[in-house]
């Protein structure tokens, strides 16, 4: 995650985090992660989804 995960904790504006459960570019526990980490935040995972869950079942 790099120099992203040093200041994710920092944000303060409203997020939406999606996540395909099959992501194997960039795995769920990185969402599950920022879910934790950013203040006020929605969290969905899809299920059989992969890295970009938004265009695979819109």
């Amino acid at each position: 995650m790099g120099q992203l995960a040093d200041w994710i904790g920092e944000l303060t504006h409203p997020a939406f985090i999606m996540w395909g459960e099959q992501d194997s570019l960039i795995p769920i526990s990185v969402g599950q992660r920022f879910y934790r980490e950013i203040a006020h935040n929605e969290f969905i995972s899809f299920s059989g989804l992969v890295h970009v869950p938004h265009e695979e079942a819109p």
